[in-house]
């Protein structure tokens, strides 16, 4: 699908953006359940984080680009810019 117009490309921006956000933070989520630790987080010689990681900040970027990816998904079906 070509965009039709600049309110289609931003439209699409709004979902990538929103679905990067979301998708690459929920797996850097996914492996500190399994590991304890953010990918690429630094950690001490004995595996311990060197200072405590935002968590709740992940999960707010989580909430964020969900959000972003819906407010861009709804303006490619209704062919606009929803709020803008």
């Amino acid at each position: 699908m070509t965009p039709e117009t600049w309110a289609d490309v931003a439209n699409w921006v709004l979902l990538a953006v929103g679905a990067a956000m979301a998708f690459g933070t929920g797996l850097a989520l996914l492996a500190y359940r399994r590991d304890g630790v953010f990918p690429g987080q630094p950690v001490d010689e004995d595996g311990t984080p060197e200072k405590a990681p935002a968590i709740r900040s992940a999960y707010v970027k989580v909430v964020l680009g969900l959000a972003l990816g819906v407010w861009g998904l709804a303006g490619l079906t209704t062919g606009s810019v929803i709020g803008i």
